[in-house]
């Protein structure tokens, strides 16, 4: 009967993991603009390509351009909202602006 048990339950956390791992992660970055020296590296996603996840598929990356508009990165805050992203990098251009876009994801 304990043999049974084990089995059972190595079976079961065998099935849940793979059924895990089939989910893919799916990550938004909303910076408030991607014109900027220091953010344009982001539109190339150059250093984000080299994460093993994101190289392996088991990781979208989604990089938003929030065209230094506060209306537009809240729009798109609502986007990854509703499209269940598993996480979301958030750089407002405006703290104000920014805190009514996260206020509508809680």
């Amino acid at each position: 009967m304990k043999k049974l048990l084990l089995v059972l339950a190595s079976a079961s956390a065998l099935l849940a993991s793979s059924a895990m791992a089939q989910e893919k992660i799916k990550i938004g970055a909303a910076p408030y603009g991607l014109n900027a020296e220091f953010m344009a590296d982001m539109k190339g996603r150059q250093h984000f390509r080299i994460n093993p996840a994101v190289k392996s598929g088991e990781v979208e990356l989604t990089v938003f351009d929030g065209r230094y508009d506060a209306l537009v990165q809240q729009d798109q805050f609502k986007t990854m909202i509703t499209q269940k992203y598993s996480a979301i990098i958030f750089a407002p251009i405006d703290v104000d602006a920014g805190a009514a876009a996260v206020l509508i994801g809680c």
